[in-house]
């Protein structure tokens, strides 16, 4: 839809928005209901629930509306096709090579326009890679061999706009580039990941899709039934295929929200499996499909931010080099290991991470006092504070904005110098959780051989 004003639109639309707002500043009126307090008490119908409940559906309404223009129903992201040069690089071998192997896979030629390169799907990449593998086994599929547990990474943070959930999607397709098989879950009911991943969760995910319907409590709904009769369904069940070959999603969606609300519940009725249990116990179910699974839980420390937390086999804490976020990080610290402490305490195991860093990120080397935030973050915990640090750059924004990101991003003449060094940045920080991972597995690089 091209053109977006109000009067643009169709009457009735303009009619119906004019009706909605009318409607939230003057509310309908509701049955009086009986309060204490005398005639100084407020009315229900000017109470904060009522005013938010109205507000948010309005909005909820309309970003489903301008979500259905920008993404139709039918609509599915869709990855762009890659150089040879950029084939080349991810396979770690020479264009010619690439070109050779297309031609004995008999891989149909596709041009680009309008400059007629050839270009790659993701897909063709990996029969790229599965060719290279079957003749150099181990070399090119860095899958996960004998003895190798799943590496389960969990982007966490205290405080929002530290860039969490961008880090988590950038890492999740990271190693999906480079042949690991990853399942990205969204912990987080803002469903930032979901939507990143081209899941409009308004639009695309129904009620017990999202990760809420592997690890509820509830049965059919009724909280009197809670761990009765049918269950959570099979995590298989709300896994879903990306557009991106070799990752796969467990969507959030506001759904999930109702897991803070059954688990004291649970708790209180001596629930069987504990609510710290179930996003491990759902992940289990799946674990030998996937080498790596990328968390990306909410900014704030509750039931299922814990139950993230016992999952997780690495942790990636991202915080702004400003003071005021470093303090916000030490709250978070401070709280997380009180919680954690109790839940080990109640019968839950030790959680052994293999791993744990400190991610700086929105990071602006030229500033002095970001500068100075940094080295006292490495004097403090010197190697748990990653090397490269996620540079702070418009070219992440003007992505964010399009729903890519930089892998997804085309490189055109525009932004190439800010393009090639915010990818430079991502990449020096994916690289580093990267062999933090083959070090978990005791592998020097995963090309090397057995």
């Amino acid at each position: 839809m091209d053109q977006n004003t109000v009067q643009d639109r169709p009457r009735a639309d303009a009619d119906s928005d004019r009706q909605d707002v009318e409607g939230i500043a003057t509310p309908l009126v509701a049955p009086t209901l009986p309060l204490q307090g005398g005639k100084n008490s407020p009315s229900p119908n000017n109470g904060i629930a009522r005013s938010f409940t109205r507000k948010g559906e309005l909005l909820s309404r309309k970003l489903s509306r301008l979500a259905e223009e920008v993404w139709a129903p039918e609509q599915t992201k869709q990855l762009r096709p890659f150089q040879t040069q950029e084939v080349a690089a991810l396979l770690g071998v020479t264009e010619r090579y690439v070109r050779q192997m297309a031609n004995e896979l008999e891989i149909p030629k596709a041009d680009a326009k309008p400059v007629g390169r050839r270009v790659w799907t993701l897909d063709e990449i990996s029969r790229l890679r599965i060719h290279l593998d079957a003749k150099s086994p181990g070399r090119y599929l860095p899958h996960r061999r004998e003895g190798e547990h799943i590496q389960v990474l969990n982007f966490a943070t205290f405080k929002g706009g530290s860039g969490k959930s961008t880090q988590a999607v950038h890492a999740a397709q990271y190693f999906a580039l480079r042949g690991y098989r990853v399942l990205a879950i969204d912990l987080d009911p803002q469903a930032s990941l979901t939507t990143m991943l081209g899941v409009t969760p308004e639009l695309h995910v129904g009620p017990q899709e999202s990760l809420f319907g592997a690890i509820s409590f509830q049965d059919d709904g009724d909280p009197t039934k809670l761990g009765e009769g049918r269950g959570p369904r099979p995590m298989r069940e709300v896994i879903r295929q990306t557009y991106f070959t070799g990752l796969d999603l467990v969507p959030a969606s506001l759904e999930l929200a109702e897991f803070e609300t059954e688990s004291p519940r649970a708790l209180m009725l001596r629930h069987p499996s504990p609510f710290f249990t179930r996003i491990s116990s759902a992940i289990d179910q799946v674990a030998d499909d996937y080498d790596i699974v990328v968390l990306d839980s909410p900014p704030q420390l509750g039931f299922i931010t814990m139950a993230g937390l016992y999952a997780s086999t690495g942790l990636v804490v991202t915080v702004h080099p400003q003071m005021i976020d470093v303090a916000s990080m030490a709250q978070f610290m401070t709280l997380a290991g009180s919680l954690m402490e109790v839940l080990e305490g109640q019968g839950g195991r030790t959680v052994p991470l293999d791993f744990e860093k400190i991610l700086v990120t929105r990071h602006t080397p030229s500033d002095q006092p970001q500068m100075a935030v940094v080295t006292f973050l490495r004097s403090l915990f010197r190697t748990d504070v990653l090397t490269a640090t996620m540079v702070n750059s418009t070219a992440v924004a003007d992505c964010g904005l399009a729903r890519q990101t930089l892998y997804e991003a085309v490189r055109d003449s525009s932004n190439k110098r800010t393009y090639d060094r915010a990818l430079q940045s991502m990449d020096g920080v994916n690289a580093e959780l990267e062999a933090e991972v083959l070090r978990v597995w005791h592998r020097t690089n995963h090309r090397a051989e057995d």
